[in-house]
């Protein structure tokens, strides 16, 4: 398993915490990412890897694989509350947009740069929006919750199917029965049942309560 830091760099107030990541211009991100992940081809000599990312990170996999031309690279994809479309946050899309249009250096000031890039409706996710989700190939699995306010709506964090794409859009309310908060999603331990379940599924495989496991729960084979 392979995990870095990226998109440090930004003028903004989360800067003031040196622990506060993935806060720069989403461009340049995806190229940090994209130069990170052939990096790891190359020191590990895999010629694919998986990839699992949470909001931000869950769509730097599309970024990847189609602003990078990175998809034969890829064999899993597992996205956790992935921001794919852009945010509503929780209702509150339309009246950000006017003061980020009103005053965008104080915005990614005080948002950061990738925070108002994320907006549903912002130029970097139009442009990310008019590629395909997904491709051939990859077996993607988006893991999204309904106690979810961060990316909003259900629909921010689903992957449309493109042609001969196999896509699992996973909503862990109807899959598993829980809810848990977008800043949960990296910890919850049924989560992270299903994010074994994505990185190991097969081809056509579909999820379903028995691949949920709650915190305490015996393991298969345990």
């Amino acid at each position: 398993m392979w995990a870095f830091d990226y998109g440090a760099d930004d003028v903004t107030l989360q800067n003031m915490i040196p622990s506060v990541k993935a806060i720069a211009n989403l461009d340049d991100s995806a190229a940090e990412i994209a130069d990170q992940v052939d990096y790891v081809r190359e020191v590990t000599g895999s010629d694919k890897v998986n990839l699992v990312g949470h909001s931000q990170g869950g769509m730097h996999i599309k970024t990847y694989t189609q602003m990078h031309d990175g998809a034969g690279h890829v064999s899993h994809a597992v996205a956790l509350g992935g921001n794919f479309h852009g945010t509503t946050l929780n209702g509150q899309g339309e009246t950000l947009s006017k003061f980020i249009a009103f005053a965008p250096h104080l915005a990614a000031f005080l948002a950061s740069t990738a925070g108002i890039q994320q907006v549903v409706g912002s130029e970097f996710m139009k442009r990310l929006n008019a590629l395909p989700d997904t491709v051939s190939g990859v077996l993607y699995t988006s893991i999204y919750s309904p106690g979810d306010t961060t990316v909003t709506p259900k629909s921010s964090s689903q992957l449309a199917l493109g042609d001969g794409a196999d896509v699992v859009n996973l909503d862990l309310g109807e899959v598993c029965g829980v809810a848990p908060r977008h800043d949960k999603l990296p910890t919850n331990w049924t989560v992270l049942s299903q994010v074994i379940f994505g990185l190991k599924r097969a081809p056509g495989e579909r999820p379903d309560p028995s691949t949920c496991v709650s915190e305490g729960a015996p393991r298969s084979g345990a």
